[in-house]
């Protein structure tokens, strides 16, 4: 075949002696590795299989170009619990990956996801980048659930009550179709943190969903972000009724944007960010006047109690060591990460990040103090 030549195969259509849907190819070679290693890779298509069954990567098989089966899941079951999926990054493929991977959860299967960079497929990679860069990236395959609740959740706006209720409706039925009641809780709490909602109302829909078969959402308090923090509530308060204490708390402690990610209040305070240079005088007004309606009902809501819930300073002090600490949480997650897939190939990396995770604590000290 000649180097610009497309596609690499065409297709069969099913036979009566060959049909795709109930056999995992490659598997008849596969299977020892398989059960050995304790899971397997799961690529689309017979090159991909080829190129990494003869690049040492033996606990391969393929869908043959067709959408993954109850059938072939099943086959597969009886092998291995847990899947890699390697199907190309683009849309059609990762579409595909969705697809397989619910259906695969369903069955009871604990699934990762790798993705591989744009306009590579599994053969194409292993020939640019040789066996041990594929395995690299094998290695580095994502849990499904947290792939797909990152790649679902772009496009929507967590600040917008409709657009967090749309967002929790799709990823509703995935979470229903979780079959582990443990599995299905730890996937609310993360949705939960991710669209800003209580963790208790997502985890009672998810059940309520798994039981009744039911795709959308019911509960009013499911488009409702979480309430805000105490040192939300402080700081929101000065800004209209002590605004000169709000401004000079910001200033001293250089509250940014990053130290508002994740907070109910984070896009009033956003907006507050923006208006530090003007006269303390003008700042409640000006707030209001660029809220939205929702956002103007909620300030107005917390401004009216009688006394402030904490200090300025000590509010903004608290949101700084909220940002920290959820950055140290990440840095340590990540350490976990790289530590399980072995701390030896990946020392350099490690060492980087306790170093981070140190700087980070410092931080954390000095607003203790």
């Amino acid at each position: 075949m000649s180097q610009e030549q497309q596609p690499k195969y065409v297709n069969s259509p099913e036979t009566a002696i060959y049909s795709k849907g109930r056999i995992l190819y490659g598997l008849h070679l596969a299977k020892q590795a398989i059960r050995e290693r304790g899971y397997a890779v799961l690529v689309e298509g017979y090159f991909d299989f080829a190129q990494a069954f003869q690049a040492g990567i033996t606990p391969t098989v393929a869908l043959s170009g067709t959408a993954l089966t109850p059938s072939q899941a099943r086959l597969l079951r009886r092998s291995t619990g847990k899947v890699i999926l390697s199907f190309d990054p683009d849309a059609a493929g990762q579409a595909a990956a969705v697809r397989s991977c619910d259906l695969l959860v369903t069955e009871g299967f604990q699934v990762k996801v790798a993705v591989l960079p744009a306009g590579d497929d599994p053969d194409g990679f292993i020939r640019r980048h040789g066996p041990a860069g594929y395995v690299d990236q094998l290695k580095s395959a994502q849990p499904y659930l947290d792939y797909l609740l990152e790649r679902s959740a772009r496009g929507y706006d967590f600040t917008d009550a409709a657009s967090r209720r749309d967002f929790l409706t799709s990823m509703l039925s995935v979470a229903a179709r979780i079959p582990d009641a443990a599995a299905r809780d730890q996937f609310a709490d993360r949705l939960a943190h991710r669209a800003q909602v209580l963790e208790e109302v997502v985890r009672a829909e998810i059940r309520k969903a798994a039981v009744e078969r039911r795709t959308s959402v019911t509960s009013p308090q499911m488009a409702m972000g979480a309430p805000p923090k105490q040192a939300e509530r402080g700081l929101i308060w000065a800004l209209i009724r002590d605004p000169a204490s709000a401004l000079a708390a910001m200033d001293e402690a250089d509250l940014e944007g990053d130290d508002l990610t994740g907070l109910t209040t984070g896009p009033i305070l956003r907006v507050a960010l923006s208006l530090r240079e003007l006269s303390a005088g003008l700042v409640p007004d000006t707030l209001v006047a660029r809220l939205s309606q929702e956002e103007a009902d909620l300030t107005r809501d917390l401004a009216s109690a009688v006394t402030s819930p904490a200090p300025a300073n000590e509010c903004v002090r608290a949101l700084k060591r909220g940002r920290y600490e959820r950055e140290r949480a990440a840095v340590q997650r990540e350490i976990d990460r790289l530590q399980e897939l072995g701390a030896t190939s990946h020392g350099g990396q490690i060492d980087a990040l306790w170093a981070r995770k140190i700087d980070i604590l410092h931080r954390i000290e000095a607003l203790n103090g």
